[in-house]
C-alpha cells in the first residue's frame, strides 16, 4: 500500500477519503470513551484524549496519504513527544504547549489535510515532492522522494526535533536547580526505547516485512503496548 506498482500510482477515490474520515472520527471517540472511563478523570484522562487523538490520527493519515512503511514512522513522530512530555511532566509538574503545538494546531492540519486529498486525490501524496509542489522543486535531496515521505522528514526537522529539544531542556532545568543528575534523568526513557528497538528488531528479523506490508496492524499493536506503558509509567511517577 502506498508504493507504485508496475510504474502506476494508486488512485484513491475522493469519496472514499472523506469515508475514512467519517469513519477514523467515529472509531476515536468509541475507542476514547471506553478507554478513558478506565482511568481516573483527574488525573489519566488528559493524557488517554491526547494519546488516543494521536493514534489515530497517525493511522487515519498514513492512509489518507498512502504511506505504506512510513505510517508507522508517523505514528513514532507523535508518540515521542507524548513520551516525553509525560517525562517532562514528572520533573516540572507542569504540562506546558507553546503556542503552536500537536494537539490544536497540528490536528486541524491533519483534518485539512483530509480534506485536500478529497480534492486531488491520495495519488498527490505518492508522487514525487517535486512534482506535488513543482515551485518546491528546486529544494534538494526531497525533491525526488514521495511526497508523504518528504512530509515526514520535514516533520521531524522542524517540529519534532524542536518539541524534543524543549522538553530535554526543561527537564535540565530542574535537575540542575535540584542537583541532580542528567543521565539518571535520561534513563528514565528506556523503557520506550526498549518497545521501539523491539518492534524494529522484529521487523528486521521478520520475512514478512510487517511494517511495509501490515503498518496498520503494527502501529495498533505497538500503540496498546505504548499506552499500557505510558499509564504504567505515569502510575509510577504519580507514586514518587
Amino acid at each position: 500500500m502506498g508504493s507504485k506498482q508496475d510504474g502506476r500510482i494508486p488512485q484513491v477515490h475522493w469519496g472514499n477519503c472523506l469515508i475514512m474520515d467519517a469513519m477514523h472520527l467515529l472509531v476515536r471517540y468509541v475507542l476514547l470513551l471506553g478507554s478513558c472511563l478506565q482511568v481516573t478523570m483527574a488525573s489519566i484522562s488528559p493524557s488517554c484524549f491526547v494519546y488516543d487523538v494521536y493514534q489515530l490520527e497517525a493511522l487515519a493519515f498514513g492512509s489518507t496519504a498512502l504511506s505504506g512503511r512510513s505510517t508507522f514512522w508517523f505514528w513514532v513522530i507523535s508518540a515521542v513527544p507524548f513520551y516525553l512530555a509525560t517525562w517532562e511532566h514528572y520533573f516540572t509538574n507542569t504540562l506546558i504547549l507553546p503556542a503552536v503545538n500537536g494537539p490544536t494546531e497540528g490536528l486541524m492540519l491533519i483534518y485539512l489535510a483530509h480534506f485536500f486529498t478529497a480534492i486531488v486525490g491520495g495519488q498527490w501524496w505518492a508522487q514525487d515532492f517535486g512534482k506535488s509542489l513543482p515551485f518546491l522543486s528546486w529544494v534538494p535531496v526531497i525533491n525526488g522522494i514521495p511526497t508523504n515521505r518528504a512530509i515526514l522528514f520535514l516533520m521531524i526537522a522542524f517540529a519534532v526535533i524542536p518539541t524534543i529539544l524543549f522538553n530535554v531542556y526543561n527537564v535540565y532545568k530542574v535537575v540542575q536547580a535540584r542537583k541532580g543528575s542528567m543521565l539518571l534523568a535520561l534513563a528514565m526513557l528506556y523503557p520506550f526505547v526498549v518497545l521501539l528497538g523491539g518492534v524494529l528488531a522484529w521487523d528486521y528479523l521478520s520475512p514478512y516485512d510487517i511494517i511495509g506490508n501490515y503498518p496498520h496492524l503494527v502501529v495498533v499493536g505497538t500503540g496498546l503496548a505504548f499506552g499500557f506503558l505510558v499509564l504504567t509509567h505515569k502510575d509510577v511517577y504519580m507514586s514518587t
